[in-house]
């Protein structure tokens, strides 16, 4: 069994890398994308409960990876939370992670 790729110049069409096998006197072609896409996995989450003290941040993490990268929103009581408009609530940029501000000025 040989297995051959052809060289760059004589790829079929963009973003994809013919495979050509040949075996026992018979030739099959099969395109491999080279942009593949992968879909999101959950690298780190918090607990579904815990214990917050009240004299530090809420930190509620969620990172994923993925291609493409996942984009992250999150819901509170079932209604989309802008996390825009709530001054003290943040997001880790790149992560999901929700940082809740809940510490008092003064």
């Amino acid at each position: 069994m040989q297995l051959k790729i052809m060289p760059k110049k004589k790829r079929l069409s963009a973003g994809r890398v013919p495979l050509i096998l040949f075996l026992c006197q018979m030739i099959s072609a099969l395109e491999v994308p080279l942009d593949l896409v992968q879909p999101p996995t959950i690298t780190q989450q918090s607990p579904k409960d815990y214990i917050i003290d009240p004299r530090e941040n809420i930190v509620i993490q969620c990172e994923a990876k993925g291609k493409p990268p996942p984009s992250f929103s999150w819901t509170r009581n079932g209604t989309h939370f802008d996390i825009d408009k709530d001054p003290l609530v943040t997001m880790k940029p790149g992560t999901g992670t929700l940082i809740i501000n809940i510490m008092s000025e003064g």
